[in-house]
């Protein structure tokens, strides 16, 4: 099979739109002036005129979970964890993480590929049965015989056909995180009591709703992002720059979707919708968290993703996080899912990636029964 790859020898040899245009930025002027906290090096591969983007590793141990292993298993998980868990736990499983770090330096866990990494949370799939895992994961071998191959965001609803070519070609599953899936084309997420209220607080929003197309914004959604997901929530989480949201404008990479005060003309929430398929997700989101929570800001936003859906009858990739609040308007949970090829690789790093599968297993282990 013939695959045309993109770097940055060569990217200004490609037209494209869109999120593609995006990630081809990514290449030509590197992430950081996009996503502050990301350094990795991105290509493209072509095959049958698609494009998946890749992400390429070293070491980057500081870089965000979206191009580091590491940080996903280490930094962000230790601080996602934490949160979510009694405290008297909190210091016994923050020694068992920290204690991880070293060992996990030493099997050069970032020494890593990504494959279809567009540097987002939740990646989604193309037709899963029209990959040539086989084929690409001899490409990638040859062209990056010392790195690891991995396939982010797997979950057996939406990828069920992919994790089976992937599993039988040899790649191992490491459980990473649990999420949920609101599946719209049905009635019952629609029907549930919180779904009713959410959609209440949209009609009666004092706020209007607007589609975001002008560059002009980009400073304000960049705000909204950096309170909700960076300063609440946590800084390793990828650090979204306003040129990121000016590109997503001038490209319409993302539908971006606001609420706006009609008196002052500022926006105090806002979150982009990409859609994959008939699989929905939300690359960023964000609002003002100094605003009182009787303007039910979140629930809002929540409609609106339910409103997309429905409309054009999607399932929601809901991610991971506020669990509840998810399963509350008919989301159901399951776990992620990273598959990791690595029997190219020396033994000790074979080794690692498979203890690591057992340790991610046990830990998920009520999720992955």
């Amino acid at each position: 099979m013939h695959f045309k790859l993109f770097n940055a020898d060569n990217i200004s040899e490609l037209h494209v739109k869109g999120v593609d245009h995006l990630i081809a930025q990514y290449i030509a002027s590197g992430c950081q002036p996009f996503i502050a906290n990301v350094d990795t090096k991105m290509s493209l591969l072509q095959y049958q005129g698609m494009t998946l983007p890749f992400s390429i590793n070293n070491k980057e141990y500081e870089s965000s979970y979206v191009c580091s292993p590491y940080n996903a298993f280490v930094s962000y998980g230790r601080d996602t964890l934490l949160a979510s868990i009694p405290r008297v736990l909190r210091t016994p499983l923050k020694a068992l993480i920290n204690g991880l770090a070293s060992p996990l330096k030493w099997m050069r866990i970032n020494r890593c590929v990504q494959v279809n990494n567009r540097l987002w949370s939740t990646n989604l799939y193309p037709e899963q049965s029209d990959l040539p895992i086989h084929d690409m994961r001899q490409y990638f071998t040859k062209a990056y015989p010392k790195h690891a191959l991995a396939f982010r965001s797997l979950t057996q609803s939406l990828n069920q056909t992919l994790i089976t070519k992937l599993t039988s070609d040899g790649f191992i599953l490491v459980p990473s995180r649990p999420v949920c899936m609101i599946d719209y084309r049905t009635p019952q997420p629609m029907s549930k009591k919180s779904s009713k209220n959410d959609r209440r607080h949209l009609n009666k929003t004092q706020f209007v709703l607007i589609e975001v197309e002008d560059i002009q914004y980009a400073d304000e959604l960049f705000t909204l992002y950096h309170k909700m997901f960076i300063q609440q929530h946590s800084k390793h989480n990828a650090q979204l720059t306003p040129l990121f949201f000016k590109t997503c404008i001038e490209q319409k990479a993302i539908n971006i979707k606001a609420l706006q005060n009609p008196q002052t003309g500022k926006l105090v929430a806002m979150l982009g919708l990409f859609i994959e398929g008939n699989v929905l997700t939300v690359p960023f989101s964000g609002y003002d968290t100094h605003l009182d929570k009787s303007f039910m800001l979140y629930p809002i936003l929540n409609a609106i993703i339910a409103k997309e859906c429905t409309d054009k009858a999607l399932c929601c990739h809901a991610s991971a996080g506020a669990m509840p609040f998810k399963k509350s308007r008919g989301g159901i949970e399951e776990m992620e899912y990273t598959a990791i090829y690595v029997k190219h690789l020396p033994w000790f790093r074979q080794y690692g990636w498979k203890i690591l599968s057992k340790l991610s297993g046990a830990f998920f282990k009520e999720h992955t029964q």
